[in-house]
């Protein structure tokens, strides 16, 4: 059982770590990627799960007083809720990107990743599937339970917006924001880093076949047709699209949320912080990838 003395004293090199992580994770990363996505891919996420082998000797073993879910259907709806929340985040990214594109250019770094390049084999393995296990081995299963000793909404919310960070681009940050924070929950609510990752993977392959639906020729083709005509733009028509299958998802979203949430007690202990100064040493190694953070997008 790790005591308040234990956690104060591990969590300034937890950070420290994390704040070189960020940097190396940036600056090799995209070193690696001009050799390629693949090669980029493996470099990042391979740096994140030699990180997370190392510090998961220390993370407290806090599973909730709820213990793990044994539900047969746990998977089941884990897929339908990050399913139901996709088109939410999507709009919401959208209407994020449409406020940002006044003040600064946001070019579609995105979207050419997924135009035909590769398979989509190839693309659910490396844009999916790995990077689901080792970021969630990473962020909720290493941070997450680091954080749960400051509660709940602390330690969903700081490994989420960590998350976020280590994605290293503004037009890539609600949205990664929003999903971590989804993350979070659902291992909170089962106990179980598994089924974040399953819910990161089938959120990462929902991406890439909304992607990959959007080629060129497609968006070519769909701009000669008259109801999108009648609608203005292919972005309006797409934003349409979003808002009715949000609508449509309403209901199926916050049925799936009881049934995950279902049964979840808060009753575990935290112990308290101590004083003011020694936390804000602590934390003080985020404050510094955040400022790192905004030195790489605003450059």
């Amino acid at each position: 059982m790790m005591t308040r003395n234990s956690w104060e004293m591990t969590t300034p090199t937890l950070h420290f770590m994390v704040l070189f992580l960020g940097i190396l994770f940036d600056r090799f990363g995209n070193l690696l990627y001009n050799f390629g996505t693949i090669p980029g891919v493996l470099g990042c996420e391979g740096l994140l799960l030699i990180v997370s082998l190392f510090f998961i000797q220390y993370v407290p073993k806090t599973i909730p007083k709820n213990k793990k879910r044994k539900d047969k259907y746990t998977f089941l709806w884990v897929a339908v809720f990050i399913l139901s929340a996709y088109p939410f985040l999507m709009l919401i990214n959208g209407f994020f990107l449409h406020i940002l594109a006044d003040y600064i250019p946001l070019p579609d770094y995105v979207g050419t990743l997924f135009h035909g390049k590769q398979r989509l084999g190839q693309d659910i393995l490396f844009f999916a599937i790995i990077p689901g296990i080792c970021e969630e081995i990473f962020f909720r299963g290493v941070l997450l339970q680091w954080y749960r000793q400051l509660g709940r909404v602390s330690a969903i919310f700081l490994s989420g917006f960590l998350f976020a960070i280590f994605h290293f681009n503004l037009q890539n940050f609600i949205s990664p924001l929003l999903l971590g924070i989804l993350l979070g929950s659902i291992m909170w609510w089962t106990g179980s880093v598994i089924y974040a990752m399953e819910a990161h993977i089938i959120h990462n392959i929902a991406g890439i076949m909304f992607l990959r639906s959007f080629t060129p020729e497609k968006i070519r083709w769909l701009k000669d047709l008259s109801i999108i005509e009648k609608i203005g733009s292919v972005e309006k028509s797409i934003t349409l699209g979003l808002g009715i299958l949000c609508l449509l998802c309403i209901f199926i979203f916050y049925w799936s949320f009881l049934m995950l949430s279902r049964g979840h007690t808060q009753r575990e202990e935290y112990f308290k912080i101590g004083e003011p100064i020694t936390v804000l040493l602590g934390f003080l190694p985020l404050g510094l990838i955040v400022l790192y953070y905004c030195i790489v997008v605003f450059k």
